[in-house]
């Protein structure tokens, strides 16, 4: 499990992304909430959630289990187009 948080700088909102996908892209984003993006810039960072592999997992025993774990990137940067 893979939480997303981004943070949008330019309104200074901030949104999670829990996923089980190794892959994310911002391809339709704007649907999802976050509404008109253009001429922002972004923070964002990637946390591994384990050991759970599905959301199910994640929802039913993630705080059950005793050998959980996650582990955090560092914090990356991008701005979108005008």
């Amino acid at each position: 499990m893979y939480e997303i948080s981004l943070y949008d700088d330019s309104s200074f909102a901030q949104y999670k992304i829990i996923t089980s996908n190794n892959f994310f892209n911002l391809e339709g984003i704007e649907n999802l909430g976050f509404g008109k993006i253009n001429n922002h810039s972004f923070s964002w960072t990637v946390e591994k959630i384990g050991p759970a592999s599905s959301m199910d997992d994640y929802v039913t025993n993630f705080f059950n289990v005793l050998n959980r774990f996650t582990l955090q990137s560092g914090t990356r940067t991008f701005s979108t187009e005008p």
